[in-house]
């Protein structure tokens, strides 16, 4: 056997044996923006901006009769003017295409923040990049069960607030998050009046 015939097997070898791939090709990141009042562990906050920051690996999308839904790998609480908390109670975020809209729940039962409403979410299967979608959301259902964080429990109370949705392959910085949050509720405020 000659070379040319060895090297094109030992490259087909490796490439089965080593495919080569983004090593986050997989991971889609999601976060939710609002406003709203309640209280972490001791602290309260009134009307305050938060952004909930969570990855998911997108080929563990679970369908359900009008959707689907993935489990966080991680998720985090940004809370203005009182700190960042990491989700200790399982999450994960849906899309109910018969409603046209996404929102952040426990895995148990209990739909925490849903909203915006959108016809891109009719048919959008959680493995693509989308957004930034704002609109009306709803916090809702924090007392159901308790939701903890590593800043104790967290409790919103329930009420209407602007809401912005994005899915994107990179990793959100907080400026990034802080430009979506201004376009998203400035686009958000224009549409409304």
């Amino acid at each position: 056997m000659n070379h040319t015939t060895i090297t094109p097997l030992l490259g087909l070898a490796a490439l089965v044996a080593f495919p080569t791939q983004n090593a986050h090709a997989e991971i889609i990141y999601m976060t939710h923006q609002g406003s709203g009042s309640g209280t972490i562990g001791q602290l309260a906050f009134d009307n305050a901006n938060f952004t909930i920051t969570t990855s998911a690996d997108y080929d563990d999308t679970i369908p359900f009769i009008n959707g689907m839904r993935l489990i966080h790998e991680t998720a985090t609480i940004t809370i203005a003017d009182i700190g960042t908390f990491e989700f200790l109670t399982e999450t994960q975020t849906f899309v109910n295409y018969a409603f046209g809209t996404v929102g952040f729940t426990r895995t148990t039962l209990g739909d925490l923040f849903t909203g915006p409403f959108s016809s891109q979410f009719f048919d959008w299967d959680m493995t693509t990049e989308l957004g930034p979608v704002t609109g009306d959301g709803t916090l809702q259902q924090w007392a159901f069960s308790d939701v903890h964080t590593t800043g104790g429990v967290l409790l919103f109370e329930g009420e209407v607030t602007d809401a912005t949705f994005t899915a994107s392959f990179t990793i959100p910085t907080p400026a990034a998050l802080s430009l979506l949050a201004i376009s998203g509720f400035a686009a958000s405020r224009r549409r409304r009046n």
